[in-house]
């Protein structure tokens, strides 16, 4: 069974993003992230669907300006 909640380096790894910009990311509210105590942990679910979504934004980014 895969795992749902990922720690901060996992997510790293998965996203490509650094741990800095994931701590940054985290504390002005860009990536979605729950706090569990003083433990980030980031819901997979939650991260694939934000990156589908920042994909979208970029393509259709790249055809209005195209046009």
């Amino acid at each position: 069974m895969e795992k749902r909640y990922l720690k901060l380096t996992e997510v790293a790894g998965y996203t490509g993003l650094s741990e800095n910009t994931l701590y940054r990311w985290s504390r002005e509210g860009k990536i979605p992230v729950c706090k569990i105590s003083n433990l980030l942990r980031f819901d997979k679910v939650k991260i694939d669907e934000w990156m589908n979504n920042f994909e979208r934004e970029n393509i259709n980014a790249d055809l209005l300006q195209n046009n």
